[in-house]
C-alpha cells in the first residue's frame, strides 16, 4: 500500500471510541491501553482496544509488562495476530492533549515493529494522534486526523 502524508487517517470503530471515552472519564487521573490496527486504502482502523494492568496517577500511566505479554499470548491463542497490536492510547485526564517526554519514552519502548499509532485524549474529548514509523528509518507524522468510522 502506498500512502502520502495527506492520505494518513486514523479511524476508530464506534465501540472503540466509546470504550476509550468511558475509560478516560472513569479514571481518577491518567489511563492507557493498547489496540489492534488494520491497514486499508483510507488509512488505519483501530478494531479493538485492551486495558492491561497498569500503574496510574494524576500525571502518568505505566503499563505492566507482564500484563502486556499475557495479552500478546491471549491474542495468539485466540487465533488473532499479536502483530496487529500497533495502537497505544492514553489520557491526560483534565490536561490538554500534547506529547510529553514520558509519552515519547513510551512510544520508543513500544517500537516493536514497523510502525505505531498513538493517541492522547482528555476528559474534554480532545484528541491528538500520530504515526511513528520505525523501519527503515524513524519518521514521526504528528496531528494525524482521527474519525469514528463503522465497518
Amino acid at each position: 500500500m502506498k500512502l502520502t502524508a495527506d492520505d494518513i487517517r486514523l479511524y476508530l470503530l464506534p465501540e472503540v471510541e466509546e470504550r476509550m471515552r468511558h475509560y478516560t472519564n472513569l479514571a481518577a487521573g491518567e489511563v492507557s491501553g493498547l489496540g489492534t490496527v488494520e491497514q486499508f486504502d483510507g488509512g488505519f482502523l483501530v478494531t479493538d482496544i485492551f486495558l492491561p494492568r497498569q500503574e496510574c496517577s494524576q500525571g502518568g500511566t505505566e503499563l505492566d509488562q507482564e500484563s502486556v505479554a499475557t495479552l500478546l499470548m491471549e491474542l495468539d491463542n485466540a487465533g488473532q495476530d499479536p502483530g496487529a497490536l500497533k495502537f497505544w492510547w492514553h489520557s491526560h485526564g483534565g490536561l490538554d492533549t500534547f506529547w510529553s517526554r514520558t509519552d515519547e519514552e513510551c512510544i520508543d519502548n513500544l517500537a516493536n515493529g514497523d510502525y505505531l499509532l498513538s493517541l492522547v485524549t482528555n476528559k474534554r474529548g480532545n484528541v491528538l494522534a500520530r504515526l511513528d514509523i520505525f523501519k527503515p528509518v524513524r519518521v514521526t507524522i504528528d496531528q494525524v486526523p482521527v474519525s469514528v468510522r463503522s465497518t
